[in-house]
């Protein structure tokens, strides 16, 4: 909700509620921010930060691309979501059931240890044979 009012923002001149709109959920809205980055490095601690602002690009990009496709449309959904927000001022997860999204991003799943298979170890590295044999030391068998 956060990046489709950002693209509203700077694309339908409603910067003022835009601020207004983050000072009034700012600890709601860190919150859900790090529990999001947090979601993303838990599942993919190597990629999960990247992975997280890859995430929130799209998403930016999703609603730059609906502004582009219909921008009357999208300002008059910002502006009554900003009324909404600013005038009613309920809870941020109550605020954000209420408004209709992009449905092309769907839940993220939610994995656990068990519900994702587990990646296998990596194969240990081959050692290469002898290149040639070495003779036992101590001389041999004595003959009688």
């Amino acid at each position: 909700m956060q990046q489709r009012l950002m693209v509203a923002a700077l694309s339908c001149g409603e910067l003022q509620n835009y601020n207004n709109f983050v000072r009034s959920y700012q600890p709601e809205l860190q919150a859900s921010d790090k529990a999001l980055q947090n979601y993303f490095r838990r599942v993919n601690g190597k990629t999960g930060t990247a992975d997280y602002h890859a995430y929130k690009t799209r998403l930016a990009n999703t609603s730059s691309m609906a502004v582009i496709n219909d921008m009357t449309g999208y300002c008059a959904s910002a502006k009554a979501s900003f009324e909404q927000a600013l005038n009613a001022k309920p809870a941020l997860a109550v605020f954000i059931v209420d408004q209709t999204l992009d449905q092309r991003f769907t839940a993220c799943p939610t994995l656990t240890a068990t519900s994702e298979p587990s990646a296998k170890a990596p194969a240990a590295p081959r050692t290469r044979p002898a290149q040639r044999s070495v003779p036992v030391q101590g001389g041999g068998l004595a003959q009688k």
